[in-house]
């Protein structure tokens, strides 16, 4: 993730051809579904394991349905042109069509809260089931109906969750369904794991996630047709199963390689794991803050050549692995003080972007 913001922000336009380039952009590519397939496989071990206190509305739903909500309000804050009620009025429609924008956090905030509300209204694990994947096939076959978008009917706050032209890299349809997916396969696993099956199941996933990738890229030979130019990588749903199929086979790999939970490998990736919500924030200021004379592309606007983004990549990761592991440990030393830490916050930005 650090290292595709990066390439992203900084490398020279001249070197974004070729061979390498193209192999390098598959990769980066992979890494929004593979966040979106672990926040759904995130949120299916929560249900295993509150599934009362969410079904019966308590502590739990009130708290998750928080969370996901404070997601989606991150996720618009990192498109605020201006950090000012007064200079977003200022600025015109414009300042406010840029803060629209649909980003990957709102797709995750607002997707989990649908299979919340998903969680609540139906008890039975099959019907749970039956209505995500209604939910996943919804989300894999908008392109084929409305690839150019739903029209301009709707409201710009809830059309830019739909169309390009206002959320050029992510809107919701098909973005979720990697989320979705990421779901049932941890609602399987978690199944399969109290029975002692884990090993079985992931074989399993790996079996499915090879037959996607043998079997879309052949299908996509007779429906490519059926998109405009360009629209068969951001909408089809053949396109999306040999993403989903690719990252299945890493995260494979990864459970077999780390299963035991043992060794530095998955003490590093436990930490970024835990605070995959403050690491992806913070980075993305780090790399993409224009208004900081310390981020990336203020320092280096006329950007570098690979070595230096695959330095800069090292250099940002470790630093979001100290801030991850001092975080982690502040955290649990002082939860009270550090929950009031941040809801302080919070408020404190809310009343700049009012006030300033």
């Amino acid at each position: 993730m650090i290292e595709t913001h990066t390439v992203n922000a900084l490398l020279d336009p001249a070197l974004r051809r070729g061979i390498f380039f193209n192999a390098l952009t598959y990769l980066n590519g992979l890494v929004a579904p593979a966040f979106l397939f672990c926040a759904g496989l995130g949120f299916a071990i929560f249900l295993s394991r509150k599934n009362d206190d969410i079904v019966t509305l308590g502590g739990g739903f009130r708290s998750y349905l928080g969370k996901c909500l404070f997601i989606v309000i991150l996720g618009y804050s990192l498109h605020v042109p201006f950090f000012s009620l007064r200079g977003m009025i200022g600025a015109g429609p414009e300042a406010w069509t840029a803060m629209l924008q649909v980003d990957v956090l709102q797709v995750i905030g607002v997707t989990l809260i649908l299979l919340l509300a998903i969680a609540v209204l139906a008890r039975s694990a099959r019907s749970r089931i039956a209505s995500v994947l209604a939910l996943t096939a919804a989300a894999l076959l908008w392109g084929y109906r409305y690839p150019d978008g739903p029209g301009a009917g709707p409201p710009a706050w809830l059309l830019a969750y739909f169309s390009r032209d206002l959320s050029p890299l992510f809107t919701i349809v098909p973005w979720a369904g990697f989320l979705t997916t990421g779901f049932l396969a941890g609602t399987y696993f978690t199944v399969a794991a109290a029975s002692g099956r884990e090993k079985e199941a992931i074989r399993s996933f790996a079996l499915i996630s090879s037959g996607f990738l043998a079997i879309a890229p052949a299908v996509s030979v007779f429906t490519r047709s059926l998109y405009g130019a360009g629209d068969y990588w951001y909408w089809s749903a053949e396109y999306f199963l040999v993403r989903l199929g690719s990252v299945g086979l890493v995260m494979c790999g990864l459970w077999f390689l780390l299963r035991k939970g043992e060794g530095p490998g998955s003490a590093v990736l436990g930490v970024f794991g835990r605070e995959s919500l403050p690491v992806y924030y913070i980075h993305l200021i780090i790399v993409y803050g224009k208004d900081f004379e310390w981020s990336f592309v203020r320092l280096i606007p006329r950007g570098g050549d690979y070595f230096l983004c695959a330095g800069l990549s090292v250099v940002l990761t470790g630093a979001m692995y100290l801030f991850g592991r001092w975080w982690g440990a502040t955290k649990r030393a002082y939860p009270r003080a550090t929950a009031f830490a941040v809801r302080g916050l919070v408020a404190a930005s809310l009343l700049s972007f009012l006030f300033s």
